[in-house]
């Protein structure tokens, strides 16, 4: 209600700056944030700000007299209409239409093999735990941090896959070499 009292107060003379096409007040429900937006051109606005802003300063100073308010700052920002009108609407409907009919089809490829894919997870980590182990050798090692791709998010296949890290490599293994 002070807000808004103090607004009244400035409303004409903030009503006529010169090129003021609106003077909104904007109060969210939530916070209670109390904005005031003064739309201006651009040239109007630099004409506006060569004179402080008028009445700007006795409007924020009145603000910050009031007992509540906690903050009282000043932003610019530019607004621009963007809604666009039923004829342009019919164009970018037709035409989102248009690209979904012409975009190709994400085909589903078919379901890998079980087995196969068991065979990839469990070579792909018989790899990694030999690169592990080949690390670890060299001395120094005490953590580490590894990633592989073939379990694809199936948490089965990745604890296979680590199993296979884990396992005892033959040291006569072609993989070794």
């Amino acid at each position: 209600d002070a807000a808004q009292a103090a607004l009244d107060e400035v409303l004409a003379e903030l009503s006529s700056v010169e090129g003021a096409s609106s003077v909104q007040r904007v109060v969210c429900g939530g916070c209670h944030d109390f904005k005031v937006v003064t739309k201006l051109s651009a040239a109007a606005f630099g004409e506006w700000e060569k004179a402080s802003f008028a009445p700007e300063a006795e409007f924020l100073a009145k603000l910050k007299g009031i007992t509540g308010i906690s903050t009282v700052e000043t932003q610019t920002y530019t607004l621009e209409e963007v809604k666009m009108n039923k004829k342009d609407v019919k164009k970018a409907m037709e035409k989102k239409e248009k690209e979904a009919a012409s975009a190709p089809k994400d085909e589903a490829k078919p379901p890998e093999d079980p087995a196969k894919k068991l065979k990839k997870v469990i070579k792909e980590g018989g790899k990694r735990g030999v690169e592990i182990e080949g690390a670890a050798d060299m001395g120094g090692l005490q953590f580490f941090c590894t990633s592989v791709d073939e379990p694809e998010g199936d948490v089965e296949l990745l604890t296979k896959c680590v199993e296979a890290m884990n396992a005892k490599s033959d040291p006569t293994e072609e993989e070794r070499k």
